[in-house]
């Protein structure tokens, strides 16, 4: 259980410092299309990063959509017993 647990950790850890690079690179490249405004970040900026972070976590449905129902049923049995 020791090396599910820190490939678990290690596997969320990864996630969360890409999903931070894809939102500093949604949010510089927002920035860019309001070049006009001298360099400022605009709330629409954000709006547009928070949205490009939302469309790679919802990537993930993709992969999840392929488990099958019964992937735990095991798990559950032994609980039981």
């Amino acid at each position: 259980m020791g090396a599910g647990s820190t490939l678990s950790a290690i596997t969320m850890q990864v996630a969360a410092a890409m999903g931070v690079a894809v939102a500093a690179l949604a949010l510089a490249l927002a920035g860019q299309m309001h070049a006009q405004v001298g360099g400022q970040v605009l709330l629409q900026d954000f709006h547009l990063a928070f949205l490009a972070v939302a469309a790679v976590g919802a990537l993930a449905l993709w992969h999840y959509r392929q488990v099958p129902a019964d992937v735990g049923a095991g798990m559950l049995a032994g609980k039981a017993a």
